[in-house]
Order: structure tokens, then sequence, then C-alpha cells
């Protein structure tokens, strides 16, 4: 009798210990595994895009979420157990968690859950500046069927248009362009900070105008005045050659160079550099003149307010066609 008991005991434990395996087992079966979970690429700008790809066991379903710092988990979206997203136009870093699922066991007790998190890096674009135009014409004012030049440099700039009456042209960066306009024109230069390519960036542009006169009248200077006809244009004497023989600088005087300051002024004034009339010394206010001058016609690095060799050919080339 004795031994029946004992023989029922152990069937009995044999029979916990069955069940806690089956137990233990089918619970592993049904805890959900995350393999992999990764990001490409882990670094990026702003506005570009990242892709996530994961690979689980057991799951029966995926979420991927962001950690928000203020408010925790965010739900980007529910994905398949296996496969990729694409997260487009990420403007900042953030960690990122791929959560899943297990099968349900019929216990009544809520799936078991496992999580898997990965961190983005995004690098803040810089805001794009805005373009500067210089934009100039020589001469300003012509007789009808005589030539002038547009001259014009650009900074901050990935594209330029050059509009005048109904037309339309594209232009480079920097340049100039031989003109023969039948009546007076406004010339305007257009330029933006972007490719074109759909994302309009900033944008800037630039007027110059050429008065167009019949009048035979010859004169020194150029006066423009709102509204003003033809007849009160006075335009420059075919001889109003400047030809500067003589390096200028801040505080150079017409008793110093022969005169030559105040060559270097009426040129200036005449072409809408300088707003005042000569006065033989090489002041602040012509200073500032030379370096607009220089900008324009010879380009970015070249306006130092020196006059030396190279402007001096330039004013001459110009003056004295």
């Amino acid at each position: 009798m004795k031994n029946k008991y004992y023989l029922l005991v152990l069937f009995a434990m044999f029979l916990i210990i069955v069940s806690n395996i089956n137990l233990v087992s089918a619970q592993s079966t049904l805890s959900p595994a995350i393999n992999t979970f990764t990001v490409s690429p882990g670094s990026i700008s702003a506005g570009k895009s990242v892709t996530f790809s994961w690979n689980s066991s057991q799951a029966e379903s995926c979420s991927i979420l962001r950690n928000e710092t203020n408010s925790g988990l965010f739900l980007l979206s529910d994905v398949p157990v296996n496969g990729t997203y694409t997260l487009k136009n990420l403007s900042e870093s953030g960690a990122f968690t791929l959560s899943c699922v297990g099968m349900d066991d019929g216990s009544g007790k809520d799936a078991q859950s496992t999580q898997k998190t990965v961190f983005v890096s995004v690098t803040p674009v810089a805001p794009k500046e805005m373009p500067v135009i210089v934009f100039s014409s020589y001469p300003s004012a012509i007789k009808a069927g005589q030539t002038s030049t547009l001259y014009w440099n650009t900074l901050n700039a990935r594209r330029c248009i050059l509009q005048y009456d109904s037309t339309e042209e594209i232009i480079s960066l920097t340049g100039s362009k031989v003109i023969v306009p039948t009546k007076t024109t406004n010339y305007k230069i257009w330029c933006a900070n972007d490719t074109g390519g759909g994302k309009d960036g900033p944008s800037a542009e630039k007027t110059t105008s050429v008065v167009v006169t019949n009048t035979q009248t010859v004169g020194k200077k150029i006066n423009f005045t709102e509204g003003a006809s033809d007849a009160d244009i006075d335009m420059l004497p075919n001889n109003a050659c400047s030809s500067l023989m003589n390096n200028l600088r801040y505080r150079s005087r017409d008793d110093q160079t022969n005169g030559e300051v105040s060559t270097l002024q009426d040129f200036l004034q005449t072409n809408g550099y300088l707003n005042s009339e000569p006065t033989g010394f090489f002041g602040l206010l012509t200073m500032a003149a030379v370096k607009n001058f220089q900008l324009t016609v010879l380009g970015l690095g070249y306006n130092s307010g020196f006059v030396g060799p190279l402007t001096r050919a330039k004013i001459k080339s110009l003056s004295c066609e």
C-alpha cells in the first residue's frame, strides 16, 4: 500500500513538471523578438530622408514611434513585422523606436512586446543669403545708333535673368553686354539664390536705364531729372577722354596730379557714381564712388578704392572709345 502511495506521488510530481515545461515552452513561442532594427543613413542634412529596416520573429504587429522630448513616444506609423519604412523631410535629430507585439496565447493576459531604438542625427541647413547685384550701364546716355554696355556683378546668386522691353534672357552671374537701344530703355536684372528646381530661394533685382536722344546738343555733363525731355539731356563730348597718367588714392589733390583728381571725379559723376561736383580733392565720397565703379566693372576683389594701372586702363577704355 505504501508503495502505491509513493508511486502516485511520483506520478503527480511528473505531471506538474511536464505541465510547467509545456507552459514555459508555450510562453517562449509567444514571446516576440526584434532581430535587427537599423536606419540608413544615420546622419543627414535637414530636409533629407532616412529609411528604417527591421526583421522580427514571433510578432503579430509592429509600430515605429518617435521619442518626443516633452510628450514621450509619438506614433509615426503601423508597419509590417518585417520590412522598411522611409521618413521624408526630417528636420531635427531624434530617437526612433520599433515596438513589436507577440501573438495572443489565449490566456486573457496582454500579449508580450519588445522594443529596439535607433538614433538619427540631423544637421541644420543655414538659411540662404539674399543675392547682391551691382548693375550699371556705360554710357548711360547715347544718341540714336550709338552703343552702350551693361556691366553686372552678383554675390549669393545662382541664376540671373536680364529683362528689357518684352525680352527675357538668361545671363551669367558676372558679365557685360553691348546694347544698341533705339529708344530710352530700362534694363532689369533679377537674380535668385536657388537652382530653379522648384524650391524658390531669396531673390533680388536691380535696374539701370540707358537714355537715347536724337539731339545734337553737346555739353560737359549729363543731368537727369524726373520727367526730363530729350532737350534737357546734355551729352558727353566725343573727345571727353579720361586718360589718367598718375595713380590716385585717398587724399590725392589736383596740384599733385596735374588736375587728374578732377578728371577722375568728372568721369565718376558723369557715369552716376559720384553725386557731387569735382573738387580736386580725393576724399571719402570719391573713394566710395571709385569702389562702386571697380565693383561694377572689375568685379569683387578689385574694389579697393585705389586708382592704379588696372582701374586707369579701364577708365580710359570706357571713355576714350
